[in-house]
């Protein structure tokens, strides 16, 4: 998901992860391939992000937060992997702040021509035969 912001275009990343060996790891990839992109090894507090986003299964139990919205101002988007609840904790925390939200089904409805052509599932048919209704309400 990091680089594929960064592929398109992103000039600042924050990269929040309990796993310092991690997240070294994804700074260090990206630093070699995009070297114009500003990157950090953890957000700055009170510093102003337009998209944040949860790539980690906190807020599946529909009770856990990532992080404290608050903490990073008023963001233009957040968006949440998780699938289900389909508004996580910290969607409606964004919302409450007046953020755009995207849920992880809408995420999900958006890779699944990737995930399927990764697993050979396409064969001749439209991908979006194989897409609709795989993640509907």
């Amino acid at each position: 998901m990091a680089y594929a912001l960064a592929d398109a275009g992103l000039e600042h990343l924050a990269v929040l992860d309990l796993i310092p060996a991690r997240r070294d790891a994804l700074l260090s990839l990206l630093a070699k391939e995009f070297r114009d992109l500003d990157l950090a090894p953890a957000p700055s507090m009170h510093k102003e992000y337009d998209l944040i986003v949860n790539a980690t299964s906190v807020g599946a139990d529909g009770q856990s937060l990532p992080l404290s919205l608050a903490a990073y101002g008023q963001p233009k988007l957040v968006a949440d992997v998780v699938t289900e609840p389909d508004i996580t904790p910290l969607l409606a925390a964004a919302r409450a702040l007046g953020c755009a939200v995207q849920t992880g089904k809408e995420m999900a409805h958006g890779q699944i021509e990737a995930i399927a052509q990764f697993f050979g599932l396409l064969g001749d048919t439209s991908p979006t035969s194989h897409a609709d209704g795989v993640f509907s309400a």
